[in-house]
């Protein structure tokens, strides 16, 4: 299993209060989740858990090890950043 933890954090603050930040189902229609992690096909995802608070942002995510080599993603859409890796398994 691979366990991964994305938190964006901010000094200012209201900053991580805006809208395109919501982790809640009542955010604005086509708005993404904040924060992602996973295979870039979708595959292996067991759980992905969001959490929120003053000044924090946060996803834990666990997925199966693929069996062969394949590209993992993390994201955070709000300032369209990511970074990819090839994850191999062991």
């Amino acid at each position: 299993m691979l366990f991964t933890h994305l938190e964006a954090t901010a000094d200012e603050p209201g900053l991580l209060d805006q809208p395109q930040w919501d982790i809640t189902p009542h955010r604005p229609e086509g708005t993404p989740l904040p924060l992602r992690a996973g295979f870039d096909h979708g595959a292996h995802r067991r759980q992905s858990t969001y959490n929120a608070g003053p000044g924090h942002v946060c996803c834990d995510t666990i997925l199966d090890i693929p069996p062969a080599p394949e590209p993992f993603t993390w994201t955070c859409h709000p300032r369209e950043l990511s970074a990819r890796h090839l994850v191999h398994p062991t």
